[in-house]
């Protein structure tokens, strides 16, 4: 197996961490004016763990790019996100799991699957 799949994974993983300190983050700042609100951020922990993942998203998957095809590996780190960041949703943030959420979870899981073969 080639180790840039290893990469690709981490940038799954960093791509669900971001996404959910950001939600995290904007679930508990105020709106206020904006100077106030730009302290009120920089402060926040939500802000710095959706700042460290985001740059080792963007890290590991530019470096993922080295070896691997575009069209591949944008397409399994994409949707594995979207698998990621569902599961995190209705599991820590209490999105609801309907059957529609589920089913476009199996269909993507489809698509990587048959990715993969090709």
């Amino acid at each position: 197996m080639n180790p840039a799949w290893f990469l690709v994974g981490l940038a799954v993983c960093a791509n669900v961490a971001t996404n959910a300190s950001l939600k995290r983050l904007m679930q508990t700042v105020t709106p206020r004016p904006a100077i106030g609100f730009a302290f009120e951020l920089m402060a926040s922990p939500w802000a710095w763990i959706a700042g460290v993942s985001g740059m080792t998203l963007l890290g590991a998957y530019v470096l993922a790019l080295r070896s691997l095809d575009l069209s591949t590996s944008y397409a399994v780190t994409t949707s594995a996100a979207l698998i990621g960041i569902t599961l995190v949703s209705i599991t820590l943030l209490g999105e609801q799991a309907t059957l529609t959420k589920l089913g476009g979870v199996g269909l993507v899981i489809l698509g990587i699957v048959l990715l993969s073969r090709s």
